[in-house]
Parts: C-alpha cells; sequence; structure tokens
C-alpha cells in the first residue's frame, strides 16, 4: 500500500476513503514501462534557493527552463507551486500541471476512460485529464502539454498532490530518488482529453482572463470588462427571442 502512495498521511477518513477508490475508476494507462525520478521544487521543501525565481509563469528566468530533462524510458517530475491569485485564497493553476511536448506525443487517445480509435490524426492533444503516481505521491487534474518544457518532464502544481509522499520515498527532502528500483514506481493513468469544440466562458476561466488582462482600473481591465458585458447582452439578447412569439 506504501508503494502506491503514502495514503497513510491522510487527513481524514473521508479523504481517505476517496483517495483509496481512484484506482479502480476508468482509466487508461499510459508512458507505459517508463520510471521517472520527482524533484520537490516547492517553497520549503527544495534545497533550491530561496531567493530563485519561482518555476511559474513559465517565463524567462523560470528555472524549470533550464531543469534536467528525463531520459528514453525516464521522466522526471517536479513538483511546484501554484500561482497565487493577486488577491483573495485562490490559486490560478488549481489542479494544472504541464507535460512536454514530446510526451504528450506519445499519449493515447482517449474519452471518459476509454480508448479511442485511431491516433488522433497525427496530432497529440492539448490537454489531458487523468493522474500520477510517483514514489508515494498521488496527484490528480489536467495536464497541458508544453513546447517550452525540456523534453521527458512533467511538472505538478502543489493543488494537483492529493496524498504526500513520506519521508522514506524521499518526499521531503526536494531531491531525486536515486535507486532504480525506486525508480520503478510510477504510472499516468488518463481518464479524458481536449477535443475540438466551441469555446465558451465559464465560472473558473473568467477570473483566469480577468487576471491576465491586466490591473484594477486599467485599460485591459476595462476592456475585458466591456466585452463580457457585451457577450451577456447578446446571449440575453437570444433567451428573449425565445420568448416571442414565431411569425
Amino acid at each position: 500500500r506504501g508503494l502506491l502512495a503514502s495514503f497513510h498521511s491522510m487527513s481524514s477518513i473521508g479523504k481517505l476513503s476517496k483517495r483509496l477508490c481512484l484506482p479502480f475508476s476508468g482509466t487508461q494507462r499510459a508512458l507505459d514501462g517508463f520510471r521517472c525520478r520527482v524533484f520537490d521544487w516547492r517553497a520549503g521543501k527544495s534545497r533550491r534557493a530561496a531567493h530563485a525565481a519561482p518555476c511559474l509563469p513559465l517565463r524567462l528566468g523560470s528555472p524549470l527552463l533550464g531543469a534536467a530533462g528525463g531520459a528514453a524510458g525516464l521522466v522526471h517530475i517536479y513538483i511546484v507551486d501554484d500561482i497565487p491569485a493577486a488577491r483573495g485564497a485562490m490559486v490560478m493553476t488549481d489542479g494544472a500541471g504541464l507535460i512536454a511536448s514530446n510526451l504528450a506525443a506519445m499519449l493515447p487517445n482517449v474519452s471518459e476512460g476509454a480508448l479511442l480509435p485511431g491516433d488522433g490524426g497525427g496530432l497529440s492533444p492539448l490537454g489531458c485529464q487523468g493522474r500520477v503516481y510517483a514514489h508515494g505521491t498521488l496527484a490528480k487534474g489536467t495536464l497541458l502539454a508544453c513546447r517550452s518544457l525540456p523534453p521527458g518532464v512533467i511538472v505538478l502544481t502543489s493543488s494537483q498532490i492529493k496524498v504526500e509522499a513520506s519521508a522514506s520515498h524521499g518526499g521531503s527532502s526536494g531531491e531525486a530518488l536515486a535507486t532504480a528500483e525506486s525508480q520503478r514506481l510510477f504510472a499516468l493513468e488518463l481518464i479524458d482529453q481536449t477535443r475540438k469544440h466551441q469555446p465558451r466562458l465559464n465560472a473558473q476561466l473568467i477570473p483566469i482572463l480577468e487576471a491576465a488582462s491586466g490591473k484594477d482600473g486599467s485599460v485591459g481591465r476595462e476592456r475585458f470588462c466591456a466585452y463580457l458585458i457585451r457577450q451577456a447582452a447578446a446571449e440575453a439578447e437570444q433567451v428573449l427571442q425565445l420568448q416571442r412569439p414565431s411569425s
């Protein structure tokens, strides 16, 4: 049980029962046969300098851009802090991580846990939803394909970690596990993936776009708010048309 995930670290019976159910839901195995090394780069858990630039957002100066990539059959997993919101207790990367484009190209095409026929036209999905088991750590959420990452790298945010690895798995030192046997304790299971469809705004996307549009009172923020008002007025007009008698 401890090899699968450090379930003894769960804070309540309710959370324990939810995490134990995860391995028994419908998924498709990906990167089968791969090994992994885990690096915990979160604040307070890594030996990196305290003044080092944050890992996310992934821009010039991010340590992830110069991180050691994986090798043939070996994935490097980096656990990093979430991007905090400008105000409030929210995070901008809740349940969202990254996967290098070369690994994304190896993922099977899945839909709601079922394997899809074909290779997706030779194109890898932009993102996928799944679970990661690595040296006692259990993570879940989405992985966005990223060409800026070194090959063979998966980035997990702190909000994706549902079961923390114990010290015996090397989870608290910030350093990677060294033994070949422990590196085999890795599984990536896919539940779903992105597909082409008409984009739409929702309660999760609007705060992200709002934060990206600029500071309060900026031209970008005002332009974004005006766009939302126009969209809301157009949708209201469509609803009103349904109430009008047809000619």
